[in-house]
């Protein structure tokens, strides 16, 4: 983090003392690298590097990873109740296809013989018990059990992956936000770096100072750069207005 601070606070301190001196073409493109590249970097490595930015990326990554599980899972529960379904309803259709032939065939005998086939099937129809009976009933109902289960596995799948889905949406905002502060910050922490670096290199060395004409803050302050007199003019404005409107009250 600071050495990407370091870097763009040195480059700013480079960009200073080119422009003091007839830049070439090379030098110019170096000084716009200073804004386009160099301060962005040093700007994201302080987001990247904040320890609150950094516990809601884990979250953020966290919830994705379990998003993705909960789609697969999602998936194939629904592909597995999918093609339960699809093979119940088949074996609904076959059997209900079956009987129905089997109605046709009947229709177009005589009464007498109709009736005959019906007796031979009921003779056929095996005699239970009512203990084979409560097995044979219960053996349905957990046929009908299972298949249930499927379903509701399914829709259980689904209820989980909206809600991991909301997770991750929830983790993903916090963490944009989270980057979104801190980027606000870093870069005021890295304008206040340059700014810094700039002042420095255009303060002038001691030697430079001492000059036959002046003392050395008179010469300091001839030799000041023009938006820092600016900036002086502009604070004696705001308090000659203040003390302008003390006395007007």
């Amino acid at each position: 983090m600071k050495k990407a601070a370091a870097v763009a606070a040195k480059a700013a301190e480079e960009s200073v003392k080119k422009s003091s001196t007839e830049a070439t073409d090379a030098e110019i493109v170096a000084v716009k690298k200073v804004k386009k590249e160099v301060v962005p970097k040093a700007v994201q490595e302080k987001v990247d590097a904040d320890e609150e930015v950094q516990q809601k990326g884990k979250a953020a990554d966290k919830a994705e990873a379990e998003l993705s599980t909960a789609k697969a899972s999602a998936k194939a529960a629904v592909e597995v109740a999918d093609d339960a379904a699809k093979a119940d309803k088949a074996a609904a259709k076959e059997k209900a296809a079956e009987a129905e032939a089997e109605q046709a065939v009947l229709e177009k005998l005589p009464a007498k013989e109709k009736a005959k086939k019906l007796k031979a099937k009921a003779a056929a129809s095996p005699k239970l018990t009512p203990e084979d009976q409560d097995a044979v009933n219960e053996e349905k109902s957990e046929v009908i059990k299972k298949a249930q289960a499927i379903q509701d596995a399914a829709s259980t799948a689904k209820k989980d992956l909206d809600t991991k889905t909301d997770a991750h949406n929830t983790a993903k905002l916090n963490k944009e936000s989270a980057e979104e502060v801190k980027k606000g910050e870093a870069e005021i922490e890295v304008k206040t770096e340059v700014k810094k670096a700039k002042a420095k290199a255009q303060a002038p060395k001691p030697a430079e100072l001492e000059q036959p004409w002046g003392s050395p803050s008179e010469v300091w302050t001839a030799n000041m750069p023009a938006h820092h007199l600016e900036g002086f003019a502009q604070q004696d404005k705001k308090e000659n207005m203040k003390e302008h409107e003390l006395a007007q009250s």
